[in-house]
């Protein structure tokens, strides 16, 4: 099976071999090594001299972190999206009891830092704007480093980012942007398995997690941080996992950071130059093409689900949709252990799948 998802992600065979290990002490000396060498990794991929902590869970158990220690009931938020993922970290924010106000931007578009920065003009006491650094329903690469700075100069709110499918797939630059607080996960360019949750704060976020009163418990960060100075962490990690992003690591430190992220960026142009070369578009527009995944847009009166499910039956497997662009588009994953060849089988079982679906 070619598996073209965004996520998760295919998996390289010495990472799958990883995970056939023995159980180990998870306290012990050899959990502790790759718990510390995973640290120091993930703060260069983060772009951040903070600690960097992993937590068993999904991407979202770190997103919800976020909110859970440093956000109150009563708090206003600005909640900044355009697509599914980034509506979502709002409304966890509610749940939560915040009141969340919203700039939302089409899908297939940027965000625009000038008009986050005219939003945060109009609004007071804000306490954190959320954002989302790759959306993953659209295939767009948002400007973070700029969005970060409007904000900055108009607003002391803190700066939370869900970065689940950028971190490993574009460089971030967590401290020189001001990003107080961001989560990925193990399962998209980290090239890892399902079932890590990754965050690094900041000293500002710290302030709000020792003034902030909202119930938590499992994704209290109190705990993640007294355990990580023993280099372990709270409860029982998911060993497989850890053992897979162990050799992930590897991987990603022979290939060298720069390295990865022009792969990234020299396939996914090479994607969006075969949906060309088919006569197809893509859903983000020019300057906000994701390195990640591609959203290919569906031709008039084909179907994307019905076109996936061929895909699969030919052996490819690739994203879909939902909500307002479910049958509109299908997702393409390039992100972690992918190659050119990938693409090109994936893109000619593509081809035959709408031909068939006309």
């Amino acid at each position: 099976m070619n598996f073209r998802l965004p996520g998760p992600t295919a998996l390289h065979p010495h990472v799958l071999a990883a995970m056939q290990k023995s159980m180990i002490d998870h306290r012990g000396a050899e959990s502790v090594r790759m718990v510390r060498r995973l640290v120091a990794l993930y703060q260069q991929i983060l772009g951040t001299t903070q600690d960097v902590y992993m937590m068993t869970s999904s991407g979202w158990g770190g997103v919800e972190s976020l909110l859970v220690n440093t956000i109150a009931a009563g708090d206003r938020v600005l909640n900044v999206s355009a697509g599914f993922f980034g509506e979502k970290f709002g409304t966890m924010a509610q749940a939560f009891g915040a009141e969340v106000e919203s700039l939302r931007f089409a899908d297939g578009y940027i965000i625009e830092a000038q008009a986050v920065a005219a939003k945060l003009r109009s609004m007071s006491d804000v306490k954190a704007v959320l954002l989302t650094q790759n959306e993953s329903y659209t295939g767009v690469l948002h400007p973070l480093g700029e969005i970060a700075r409007a904000i900055r100069e108009n607003s002391d709110a803190l700066i939370l980012v869900d970065a689940v499918s950028a971190s490993g797939a574009t460089e971030t630059r967590m401290d020189e942007w001001g990003i107080d607080g961001l989560a990925t996960a193990s399962q998209k360019a980290l090239m890892g398995p399902p079932g890590m949750g990754i965050f690094a704060v900041s000293e500002r976020a710290w302030q709000a997690y020792a003034r902030t009163k909202t119930p938590r418990v499992y994704f209290d960060w109190g705990p993640y941080k007294e355990h990580l100075n023993m280099g372990t962490v709270p409860s029982t990690a998911a060993l497989p996992v850890l053992y897979a992003l162990n050799a992930a690591a590897d991987l990603i430190e022979a290939e060298g950071l720069a390295n990865v992220y022009a792969r990234h960026e020299r396939i996914a142009a090479f994607t969006r130059a075969c949906v060309a070369k088919m006569g197809l578009k893509v859903l983000s527009q020019p300057n906000a093409h994701s390195p990640a995944l591609t959203a290919v847009l569906m031709p008039e009166g084909v179907n994307g689900d019905k076109v996936r499910a061929t895909m699969n039956e030919m052996d490819v497997a690739v994203g879909g949709s939902w909500g307002r662009l479910q049958g509109k588009i299908i997702r393409i994953g390039h992100m972690g252990a992918v190659t050119e060849a990938d693409i090109d089988d994936a893109m000619e079982v593509l081809g035959d799948a709408i031909a068939k679906n006309r």
